[in-house]
């Protein structure tokens, strides 16, 4: 009947705030060092994509539950922009990193 109602609560979503994949350094040069932050010990897929979204390499890893450390070696790629996703049945993350 032309009435309107407008409800605001304070939503606390627990946990931490810190991305789930960090790359470093960025930009690179040869060595890509990624720090996955797995929620399950679980097998993953970690995919480089170009930036027009062409895959050019996957790799499988096996993620503990925890901290994960793994190192590419993205020397023979060309300098531009490029995507990491990282993904399994129960897990999704992405970070981008620059190339020299």
């Amino acid at each position: 009947l032309g009435c309107e109602t407008k409800i605001c609560r304070y939503v606390i979503v627990q946990g931490e705030a810190k991305p789930l994949l960090q790359l470093s350094p960025n930009p690179v040069t040869t060595v890509l060092h990624a720090v996955f932050v797995s929620a399950y010990p679980e097998q993953v897929y970690v995919s480089i994509y170009n930036a027009n979204g062409i895959l050019l390499k996957t790799y499988i890893k096996l993620a503990v539950q925890g901290t994960n450390n793994w190192e590419f070696d993205v020397a023979g790629l060309p300098a531009g922009i490029y995507s990491v996703i990282v993904k399994s049945p129960h897990q999704l993350a992405n970070a981008i990193f620059f190339k020299q």
